[in-house]
């Protein structure tokens, strides 16, 4: 039967993952807004790239549409599949981020699910942290347990043997006896 805590981790990975899919399904449907927002579909090699790119724009630009744009645009970019340094917190942060800037970018359906999905990823992953400490601190119950135990029944045979080294002692002492009369 295999331990809580793998069961635990194996369900909590399997919520992440259907959230991660329903995240990537959202990322990469069509979108109608304008053309500013960068394709999240890059090669692997350019998303580092990118991402400077796109935070140069918020250090040199002061237009807070154009803020606001560049924190839509990193969100997307930490979420893509294909980028190999995915980040679904700052992704969670940016949105937000540019939710607050502007109301225009990230008030359609396809935003709001994306932000939905990453605030349930993010609410996951602390539950499963929750649940991983537990199981941790469970095991290290377990452990000291199986230590206690192990140094009872040391204890227990130690007993054991000299209960029974009394008994031939007591045996030993009551033949003398017989033969003394």
């Amino acid at each position: 039967m295999p331990n809580r805590s793998s069961l635990i981790h194996s369900l909590t990975g399997l919520s992440v993952l259907i959230l991660l899919l329903l995240l990537c399904a959202c990322v990469h449907s069509p979108r109608t807004g304008p053309s500013r927002f960068i394709d999240p579909d890059l090669p692997a090699n350019q998303y580092a790239g990118e991402i400077k790119k796109q935070k140069k724009i918020l250090v040199k630009e002061k237009d807070t549409a154009r803020h606001a744009t560049a924190y839509y645009n990193l969100a997307l970019l930490y979420l893509s599949y294909r980028n190999p340094a995915k980040d679904y917190q700052a992704a969670q942060q940016y949105l937000k981020k540019s939710a607050a800037l502007d109301k225009s970018i990230t008030g359609n359906y396809e935003s709001q699910n994306m932000l939905n999905l990453l605030d349930e990823i993010s609410s996951s992953k602390t539950d499963f942290n929750a649940l991983n400490d537990k199981a941790l601190k469970s095991n290290k119950k377990y452990q000291k347990c199986t230590k206690d135990n192990i140094r009872l029944i040391q204890e227990n045979v130690d007993l054991k043997l000299s209960i029974e080294r009394l008994k031939n002692l007591d045996l030993e002492i009551e033949q003398k006896r017989k033969t003394f009369k």
